[in-house]
């Protein structure tokens, strides 16, 4: 059976897997020994609080094998004169830069705001 879950987890647990099939067996209500696997279907960061935590959706495997599963995203080669320009390096640019990257096309980011470290003060 696999069953689709949401987990909070602390960024220093984030890779720590025993942790993640405990969460997943407390939330499920089943023994962690009946989990077989946990597959990750999507991640975020969850920081609206003190203290930022993971936001991890998966897929839970009890009393079953999971199949193979690739989920590697293939670049292709960025050739050509085709390039666009995105101004502004925020949470859009950065996705339509990444896009942009995975059709094969050169993304040039422009960003005129003040550095890192000003915008902190700010």
């Amino acid at each position: 059976m696999i069953k689709e879950i949401e987990l909070s987890i602390f960024p220093n647990n984030i890779k720590d897997y025993s942790l993640q099939k405990k969460l997943a067996a407390k939330e499920l209500k089943v023994n962690p020994a009946e989990i077989n696997a946990i597959r990750i279907l999507k991640r975020s960061i969850d920081a609206r609080h003190k203290r930022a935590v993971f936001k991890i959706r998966a897929a839970v495997y009890i009393n079953e094998e999971p199949k193979e599963f690739i989920n590697e995203t293939k670049f292709k080669h960025v050739k050509g004169d085709k390039r666009i320009i995105i101004v502004g390096s925020g949470p859009a640019g950065m996705f339509a830069a990444l896009r942009l990257l995975e059709i094969g096309v050169k993304p040039i980011v422009i960003e005129r705001g003040n550095s890192v470290q000003t915008r902190r003060k700010d």
